[in-house]
């Protein structure tokens, strides 16, 4: 085993983007990413609903949970999940262009986890 006291540096920074959308579109799903280096990738099709209350909340209905996304001037992320093109939202950073920040992400899974399976916190 090879040991180093490098340690990755999981935080995003603050001139990382808050969210991502895709050139192309039709992206698979989307990438949860919290400031801690947890992550969650959820399929669009387990996607019921999304609820936008066209400012500073999405909260993303899945089969298996929710997500509630809160932040400033959302917009931008709406309408890349309106084209199917969202792929990755990341707690912490920000879009200077836009002034889109994501300050938290909060999920709420239905099931739980057996006690051996890492958890996505809450």
């Amino acid at each position: 085993m090879i040991k180093s006291n490098e340690r990755k540096n999981t935080n995003p920074s603050d001139s990382q983007p808050c969210f991502e959308k895709s050139e192309h579109g039709q992206e698979l799903g989307i990438s949860f990413e919290k400031k801690d280096g947890t992550k969650r990738f959820a399929l669009y099709s387990f996607l019921s609903a999304v609820d936008f209350d066209g400012s500073g909340t999405l909260v993303f209905r899945y089969t298996f949970g929710t997500f509630t996304i809160r932040g400033r001037a959302l917009q931008a992320v709406w309408e890349a999940l309106r084209q199917g093109a969202l792929s990755r939202v990341c707690e912490g950073g920000a879009s200077p262009s836009d002034e889109v920040s994501i300050n938290t992400i909060r999920a709420a899974i239905f099931a739980d986890a057996p006690p051996d399976e890492p958890r996505f916190p809450e």
